[in-house]
């Protein structure tokens, strides 16, 4: 098991209708559309070599990696640190309304912050469990992947008319997309995957990026507002804010997920951060920043907070926690 990430080495994202689960070294490794319960489209969770996956990390050999989510948001933030340059991926999914819909979009922005980053990007959907084959077919302004069933997953770029383009092909494959990306520090490209489409790939400016990712802030925060939750939580707005955003991202919107009863239902679970990440290193800050919210404050090796009593080895890296 030693070439799988920990469940606690994973981030959570989700619009209410469906969520994807992005490891430390940025991977997305597990993405069902267009409902939690459908089949998967990247399953690497379960079969790195045939399930699929979506990930951006650096080409450099060593790089320390550290996982949150922006304040009071499910935004989540993937940090690379080299001896290079450092940066950062961030990933969300914008809420998709007060209806059922069938188009879903999971949207990732890498950015170089110090220095200069060459980033490795992999997008390989395995439709079905894998079990369906598909077809790429790739334009001037993206890409598509089609199952047998009309299933489809488009990649839209974020970029601008007049940037240069920065990405270069790794490798020629006919079902996925394998490219190399050099920032230097204030650079920033993304993509956008959208499930159902219902147009070609396009190019996304970005402007819509930036209105994508504040209506997505500002649902979160209205969402937490509302809250009437008065338990023993409440007294830590951090710990209440982890338990209940992660408790709906997992509810259904036709089963009605409120932000009060979401958190009383996950009093026994405690959010996480920056678990160890292939190659790397991670340091897990004592005031934890929810990544995960499967592991339990009061289980062997971890302290009342859920940060962990001491440094730990595992098969990928050392676990350093910040007092």
């Amino acid at each position: 098991m030693g070439d799988y990430p920990l469940i606690e080495n994973h981030g959570l994202l989700g619009d209410l209708q469906t969520a994807a689960l992005v490891t430390t070294d940025g991977s997305v490794d597990w993405f069902c559309a267009p409902r939690f319960d459908s089949p998967s489209v990247f399953g690497a969770l379960l079969d790195k070599d045939k399930g699929g996956h979506c990930t951006v990390r650096p080409m450099h050999h060593s790089y320390a990696t550290k996982q949150l989510y922006l304040p009071d948001t499910a935004i989540l933030v993937t940090r690379f640190m080299t001896e290079a340059g450092a940066g950062e991926v961030i990933d969300f999914m914008p809420v998709t309304g007060t209806t059922v819909t069938e188009s879903h979009r999971l949207v990732r922005m890498v950015r170089c912050v110090r220095g200069r980053m060459t980033f490795e990007l992999e997008i390989a959907p395995r439709f079905d469990y894998g079990r369906q084959a598909h077809r790429l077919h790739i334009s001037t302004h993206g890409a598509v992947f089609a199952a047998e069933d009309g299933s489809e997953l488009t990649v839209h770029p974020i970029r601008e008319p007049d940037d240069e383009r920065l990405l270069d092909v790794l490798a020629d494959r006919r079902d996925a997309l394998h490219f190399t990306l050099t920032l230097e520090a204030g650079q920033e490209r993304g993509l956008a995957l959208e499930w159902a489409a219902e147009g070609p790939p396009r190019e996304m400016r970005l402007a819509e990026y930036q209105q994508l990712f504040d209506e997505t802030v500002q649902f979160w925060h209205t969402w937490l507002r509302q809250s009437r939750y008065t338990g023993r939580l409440a007294r830590d707005r951090g710990a209440f804010r982890d338990h209940a955003e992660a408790d709906d991202l997992r509810a259904h919107r036709r089963r009605g997920g409120r932000p009060d009863g979401g958190a009383s239902r996950a009093t026994g679970r405690r959010a996480q951060t920056g678990t160890t990440g292939s190659p790397g290193s991670v340091t897990r800050p004592s005031r934890c920043t929810p990544c995960w919210v499967w592991a339990s404050p009061t289980r062997p090796g971890r302290s009342s907070c859920g940060s962990p009593t001491g440094s730990r080895s595992g098969p990928e890296g050392t676990v350093t926690p910040v007092r």
